[in-house]
């Protein structure tokens, strides 16, 4: 009798401490698993976020929560877990890179500008940022940072006060850089090598006139080998040329026009033989790169005491303008996205 009511009064108390235990115990390992996570988190993120430290203490305080109260680990994990794949989500997108040009500031805070030109900020009307005046800049003057990137769009917003508007990609230093020269209803690009300007490669004429003295949208897509400029909607394309190039050391200036290189480079590579023996397969001067390439061995027979090699590297540069004298113009809005994971 006596048997039975214990059977009936703590066999129920047995199972339920029991079951309590066996739930405790699986909370427990939730809870464990749950605040590894929490850590392995805490610690990837931190090369994600500026304040990767403080994320990191906030882990910690929370880890020291959850050993009090465990239920908090599944709370806090949730929140670590979203804000690391808001991290994850944003880190693969384009970085876009805006120029604010803050009131109060000087041209030097932003670019490095050539010496003996006119680089000046003067208010904005329409913002509480202020314009660059780019003029008297017969060399590239070029953003601070930059150096490192490769594919980027680079978009901006330009008054022509006089003559052109020029804008720079791929810059190295201003003895290095692609530059186009845009005005009337044509682009012109120039790069410049070691300080040696070479122009008159393509003439990309547009369909339109740029208008002076009112705001133009320009944007430049840099991806590869080509830029695509585009002018208040209108696209032009270029293909960046890749070396090795060669002039006549006595003909050697600062300035030289495009067909004396590939005149040059096609004479001291033995192109022109090349060219005559293989008829039909490569005749077109803009294939100069390709049929280099392809000779890359005639790079030894090259008389060097008698040419001048231009070895460069455009594969990588910021951002920057030129206006030489009389030329003048204002720039605002300057952003750059970029394509690449830096």
């Amino acid at each position: 009798m006596i048997s039975k009511y214990i059977d009936l009064i703590i066999a129920p108390l047995f199972k339920r401490g029991l079951l309590w235990a066996q739930e405790s115990f699986v909370r427990i390992c939730i809870s464990v698993i749950a605040l590894v996570a929490l850590l392995v988190l805490a610690i990837a993120s931190s090369k994600w976020i500026e304040f990767g430290n403080l994320y990191l203490l906030f882990s910690g305080f929370s880890l020291k929560m959850t050993l009090l109260f465990p239920h908090i680990a599944w709370i806090t994990f949730v929140l670590v877990f979203g804000v690391n794949i808001y991290l994850i989500w944003k880190d693969m997108r384009p970085k876009t890179i805006k120029i604010k040009i803050k009131k109060n500031s000087k041209v030097e805070d932003y670019f490095i500008v050539p010496p003996g030109s006119d680089w000046s900020l003067i208010p904005d009307e329409k913002s509480l940022e202020n314009v660059l005046s780019v003029t008297n800049s017969g060399l590239t003057g070029h953003l601070i940072k930059g150096n490192e990137w490769h594919n980027y769009n680079l978009s901006f917003k330009v008054k022509i006060i006089n003559s052109n508007f020029t804008f720079a990609v791929r810059t190295i230093d201003k003895n290095n850089c692609i530059f186009f020269q845009c005005g009337n209803t044509s682009i012109n690009p120039h790069l410049v090598v070691s300080g040696i300007f070479i122009r008159n490669f393509k003439n990309m004429t547009i369909p339109i006139e740029i208008p002076k003295h009112t705001w133009v949208n320009v944007s430049a897509l840099v991806e590869g080998n080509k830029v695509i400029i585009s002018i208040n909607g209108v696209k032009r394309e270029f293909d960046i040329p890749r070396g090795p190039w060669f002039i006549e050391k006595d003909n050697l200036k600062v300035v030289l026009e495009y067909v004396d290189i590939v005149r040059a480079s096609k004479e001291a590579l033995g192109l022109n033989d090349y060219i005559r023996n293989q008829s039909g397969i490569i005749s077109d001067e803009d294939n100069l790169d390709d049929i280099a390439r392809k000779l890359s061995a005639n790079m030894a027979k090259v008389k060097l005491e008698k040419y001048h090699i231009f070895n460069y590297d455009f594969d990588r540069g910021t951002i920057g303008f030129r206006e030489s004298w009389p030329e003048h113009a204002l720039y605002r809005d300057i952003k750059v996205e970029l394509l690449d994971k830096i």
